[in-house]
């Protein structure tokens, strides 16, 4: 973008509300999408359920991080 929109492109993904990264081997792009997530937490909760003549249940919570 910053080829074709040239200072105009800051502003055009500055508007958009939602942004969606799948996958990426350029490391500038790799760094400024790092950059703008920063460090994040993301907490991870499970539940399971085993049925038969004794049913089993159980719940995990993790608590995950990017540094």
């Amino acid at each position: 973008m910053k080829a074709l929109y040239k200072d105009n492109a800051d502003t055009t993904v500055g508007n958009c509300d939602l942004a969606i990264f799948l996958s990426c081997k350029e490391k500038t792009t790799l760094e400024e999408w790092s950059k703008t997530l920063g460090k994040e937490a993301i907490d991870a909760f499970d539940t399971s359920e085993t049925k038969g003549s004794q049913p089993t249940y159980g719940q995990n919570f993790q608590k995950l991080g990017k540094i």
